[in-house]
């Protein structure tokens, strides 16, 4: 599913864009979710909570005395991986829009084939790049984050811990050792039964203890040191 934000301070747009984009999902069998916000302060309220809630944001390049593309810049500094699609009605910020990285700059109320063209090129490269990502479900809701700032997962229970890289933590209930299954391949390694690391933040192992580049400690139990070792060594050597 590709959950979508759609902002803009006039209510007939928002209406307009998300029946479009209904409408386009409907017919290309796209499976969405929209969330629609009439001005920057909710917004980056709801995104300052849940910075890698939504795959693609379309903005309105103005939003009320708001400059859209200083906006995109601050979603930028929280999430560089989700996509973002400027509308206008004049072209004169095209330039620099491309400051905040936009996947595409369109005008308002060209024709929709151009749109479906583009939400389609969106959905594609997502796609392309969803190995890139960490999946989870919270209360019904998919939810994907990018794998490079996870440190590690911590199992209490039933319930996991995603330990972030500054970023707030998130939980979400899953069994430790089905979570571990669908890992990406080399990326991760169990190091006691109730943790996860991600490779990428070790920097030194010793006997009993993972050290991360963030400044944690992390104990290795001995019954997963030597699986461990072995990915870590494959992982080293770009295997």
């Amino acid at each position: 599913m590709y959950h979508i934000a759609l902002c803009d301070d006039e209510n007939s747009v928002l209406n307009f864009y998300r029946d479009l984009i209904n409408s386009l999902a409907k017919k290309n069998g796209w499976q969405i979710d929209i969330r629609v916000f009439s001005s920057e302060k909710n917004f980056m309220l709801y995104l300052d909570k849940n910075p890698f809630s939504f795959d693609l944001i379309v903005f309105d390049i103005l939003l009320g005395n708001a400059n859209g593309v200083e906006i995109a810049k601050q979603v930028r500094e929280k999430n560089d991986v989700v996509q973002i699609i400027f509308l206008t009605t004049s072209k004169d910020f095209a330039l620099s829009s491309f400051a905040a990285n936009p996947f595409y700059y369109l005008v308002k109320n060209q024709d929709e084939e151009k749109f479906e063209q583009v939400l389609n090129n969106v959905f594609k490269h997502i796609g392309n790049n969803s190995n890139d990502l960490f999946v989870y479900q919270k209360v019904n809701t998919t939810f994907s984050i990018p794998i490079k700032t996870i440190k590690y997962f911590e199992n209490f229970g039933r319930e996991v811990l995603i330990v972030m890289d500054d970023l707030e933590n998130i939980s979400f209930y899953d069994g430790f050792n089905s979570l571990e299954k669908r890992l990406k391949p080399g990326h991760f390694a169990r190091i006691s039964r109730s943790q996860i690391v991600n490779f990428s933040y070790i920097y030194k192992v010793s006997a009993s203890q993972v050290f991360l580049r963030t400044g944690e400690t992390l104990k290795m139990s001995v019954h997963f040191r030597e699986t461990f070792e072995k990915a870590f060594s494959h992982f080293l050597l770009g295997e």
